[in-house]
Parts: C-alpha cells; structure tokens; sequence
C-alpha cells in the first residue's frame, strides 16, 4: 500500500466517523444525507453503524507491521 493509498483511507475514516457522530446527534433526519455531506458512500455508512468493522481492522492479523509501524515508516519515507 503506497503513502496516499494510506492517508486516503484515513481520511475516508474520519469522514465516516464524522458523518455518523452528526446523525446520532441529530444533525441529520437520515444516514443518508449525513454520507452525503460528508461524502462517504450511504451503503458504507450503514454498514458501519450496524456493526461492521473497517477492512482493515477485519484483516490485522494477517498484517506484517502493526498500524503504528505502518505509519512510522510512512513518516521516515516522507
């Protein structure tokens, strides 16, 4: 996986954690809108808020550096 591969999903995963923050405290009346102001696909964000784990959580274990390691070395590569 390459840098910006990386930060990417990063920020789709703050993206997701934002939008589902501002629908359970009502910004929003639906999941929705509340993907599409924080532009992350709708059937993503129902997913998560029904229970599912990132991809990348579901496969850490079959990982060869933790995710801290990961980005360390993307710091020094930088």
């Amino acid at each position: 996986m390459n840098i910006s591969t990386t930060n990417k999903r990063i920020h789709n995963e703050t993206n997701v954690q934002k939008a589902i923050a501002a629908y359970q405290e009502g910004i929003f009346s639906s999941v929705r809108s509340a993907a599409l102001a924080f532009d992350v696909p709708p059937t993503t964000l129902y997913y998560r808020m029904s229970g599912r784990i990132t991809r990348q959580k579901a496969h850490e274990h079959a990982q060869n550096l933790s995710d801290t390691e990961e980005m360390s070395l993307a710091k020094l590569i930088t």
